[in-house]
């Protein structure tokens, strides 16, 4: 498919009449690329996305459907009214979509910068679409699993065909296909699918395989205090979420830490509680996006220091 050229004019159409310019620009191309991408999801899967606009240059993003999951064989039409290609073409949006925090399960999982991408088409995989230089990969599950195990599978996958370990979690932003990557101001890339597979994973196979490499080198780590009784019903008295965190404070930034001092509290590894903050942060990939990974690793040890010297441990 040759790349539609029109981002390149709306600098000048974003100087003039915009809503009189609407009807002069032609989205057909690029909405049959996105339509061929929900089509593909909707095929295989009835858990529930969002949409969102990025605005880079605002550092804003916007949730579409009053931030209300919808289901996937509904997400064009609601692009449609939104008119997204035409703000994402002259208006520099990038349009976004996850799997929404409300589903229970997930049968999709997603890979960013999957590098083994020969393989991934050889095997015949699911999903395989560009952002840039760079390709996200879904992968298609034969069951639905919870959110802790879709990061379980996410860190097997990785291990097969490399990707982005800082974007663990079922429902990370993904840019979609059909529209530009508004990243890149000056020469913003055409997201595009490069390919579309048949074959099913099965969940409880990498998950056993997950048990046999991760189990066994959390065994050679040393273990942790068995907590009391008293003490492990303590804990679940007072068992907090981010949200409470992020009511108190105001700030996502300093929930984020207040949420972290709070899970080494109560145990928790520097892994573990950096997949809570993937799953629990609102927008941190948002908010935080391109230097998610340093962020989060800068906020655990803020974090511990803050448990260690300040409050001592207790």
């Amino acid at each position: 498919m040759q790349k539609p050229d029109i981002y390149h004019c709306n600098d000048t159409l974003k100087s003039s009449n915009d809503k009189g310019h609407k009807g002069y620009l032609d989205f057909t191309i690029q909405k049959q690329e996105t339509k061929k991408f929900l089509d593909a999801l909707a095929k295989k899967t009835a858990y529930k996305i969002t949409i969102t606009f990025l605005d880079y240059e605002a550092k804003k993003g916007f949730v579409l459907n009053n931030r209300q999951p919808i289901r996937i064989e509904e997400a064009f039409s609601l692009l449609e009214r939104e008119n997204a290609w035409y703000k994402n073409a002259v208006l520099k949006k990038s349009v976004l979509f996850n799997f929404s925090k409300e589903n229970q399960y997930f049968n999709v999982v997603l890979i960013d910068d999957i590098q083994d991408i020969e393989t991934f088409k050889r095997r015949d995989f699911f999903l395989l679409w560009n952002t840039s230089n760079k390709y996200q990969a879904a992968f298609l599950l034969d069951r639905g699993v919870t959110s802790e195990e879709v990061i379980k599978i996410q860190r097997m996958l990785i291990r097969a065909y490399g990707g982005d370990l800082g974007s663990l979690g079922a429902s990370h932003n993904k840019k979609m296909p059909g529209f530009y990557n508004t990243k890149y101001p000056e020469n913003p890339p055409y997201m595009q699918i490069h390919y579309i597979g048949t074959r099913v994973l099965d969940a409880n196979n990498i998950l056993e395989k997950y048990k046999e490499i991760y189990e066994k080198e959390e065994n050679k780590k040393p273990q942790q205090r068995i907590l009391t009784t008293t003490e492990q019903n303590t804990k679940q008295e007072v068992k907090k979420t981010w949200r409470d965190y992020f009511i108190e404070k105001q700030n996502g930034s300093k929930a984020d830490i207040a949420y972290a001092i709070y899970l080494i509290d109560r145990g928790y590894t520097d892994e573990q509680i950096t997949q809570a903050l993937l799953l629990e942060s609102q927008d941190i990939e948002i908010r935080k996006k391109g230097h998610l990974e340093d962020y989060l690793r800068r906020t655990l040890k803020a974090a511990r220091y803050y448990y260690e010297n300040v409050k001592g441990g207790k």
